[in-house]
């Protein structure tokens, strides 16, 4: 999952979660409600960055981490449309296309060694020996 209940809160979104993922009225986001609404936004990101990138991304940049709150909180609302997340959500996905269609490079971070590199949808293996086959 791109993100986290702790992600959520920073961005100052505790009152909004407990409104609106706590349906018991307990005092308590819960945590299976809004895991579902992380699910949902990462497997939305993941449907369109798997056009080029290897899914899933494993230390994903804090665009990523922003885009699946933003997704998570549109999926939370599900039946109630408010203008203000639903801009937000339209404007995440013509990203999520564009980066799909080639139109938009996004950076990876390569998982253990910490390497930038911009995706190509290809596999690079690269060792210590010089040479394409040393």
């Amino acid at each position: 999952m791109y993100c986290s209940k702790a992600d959520m809160i920073s961005r100052g979104w505790e009152d909004e979660l407990l409104t609106i993922a706590d349906p018991l009225r307990t005092g308590a986001i819960d945590d299976g409600i809004l895991n579902k609404a992380i699910e949902d936004a990462s497997a939305e990101i993941d449907g369109y960055l798997g056009a080029r990138y290897g899914v899933p991304i494993i230390n994903p940049s804090e665009n990523i981490v922003r885009y699946a709150c933003d997704l998570a909180r549109f999926f939370l609302y599900d039946k109630i449309e408010l203008p203000a997340i639903k801009k937000r959500h339209d404007a995440i996905i013509n990203y999520l296309e564009q980066v799909a269609a080639g139109k938009i490079r996004m950076v990876v971070h390569a998982p253990t060694t910490g390497e930038v590199s911009e995706g190509s949808g290809f596999a690079m293996m690269t060792s210590g020996r010089t040479g394409v086959f040393g």
